[in-house]
């Protein structure tokens, strides 16, 4: 599913979900892999000390003038030979996962923070810019109606007076002037108010159709990006540990 054209409407939710996914970032697997570290470090301690505990002492026997070790704590010396350096892989795996692998866990989460903010910060400039435009097509409409009311009023009062037989021509003469500029403005302004109706319905199609869908898509982008960052980072930490083994 591609988020733009099916959650354009859905932004809100959207940021939430991507931002948590974000914040498990630090919250969920640096944490889990700083605790593996300790433990891997932990462990190597462990064995370390075991390897000393049980350290033999050489017992030598007598054959053909030669000293010789005994096979069996000779075996046993490899085995805690080849344990230390078991303890040794597990300290580098330690050390690997705690300074390494954390901090690109935190860099990365830093970074998709950033572009769900910034992505964040755009949405509000669209939702200001869409909402400007509505506050001007009803600023316009309502100068269009007034205008309109205004100029018919005039006219009214013009025909009155015409037809009244009473008013002097000079005066009848001003209120013609004064309707004739009445119907003017209402003629600007409904001229105006067509533009800022075609001006709006323009930029409400961009910012529905375009716009948002494309900051929704942007989003999951970013949540693409962070579970593929984790694929990864989880792979290679496996492939890491195998090859220990």
């Amino acid at each position: 599913m591609t988020w733009g054209p099916d959650l354009w409407d859905r932004y809100s939710p959207v940021v939430e979900y991507v931002t948590k996914g974000t914040n498990e970032l630090v919250d969920v697997y640096a944490k889990f892999i700083k605790e593996k570290a300790e433990l891997e470090k932990e462990y190597a301690k462990t064995l370390r000390k075991l390897v000393v505990k049980y350290e033999p002492k050489k017992i030598k026997i007598k054959k053909n003038n030669e000293d010789e070790e005994s096979t069996e704590y000779s075996s046993f010396r490899t085995f805690l030979a080849e344990t230390g350096y078991q303890a040794g892989q597990h300290e580098l795996l330690a050390e690997h996962l705690s300074k390494v692998v954390v901090k690109e866990i935190q860099n990365k989460s830093t970074e998709a923070q950033k572009k769900v903010k910034d992505n964040s910060k755009e949405a509000k400039k669209e939702k200001e810019r869409i909402e400007d435009s509505y506050f001007n097509l009803e600023k316009a409409k309502l100068k269009y109606q007034k205008s309109f009311h205004d100029w018919k009023e005039s006219d009214r009062d013009y025909q009155i007076a015409d037809q009244d037989g009473t008013i002097s021509r000079n005066e009848i003469m001003k209120m013609k002037i004064h309707t004739q500029a009445k119907l003017k403005l209402f003629e600007d302004s409904k001229a105006a108010y067509i533009e800022q109706l075609d001006k709006t319905n323009v930029e409400q199609r961009e910012y529905f159709d375009c716009r948002l869908p494309g900051l929704v898509s942007s989003l999951q982008d970013v949540d693409r990006e962070r579970i593929e960052f984790v694929r990864r980072v989880l792979e290679r930490s496996v492939a890491g540990e195998k090859e220990m083994a």
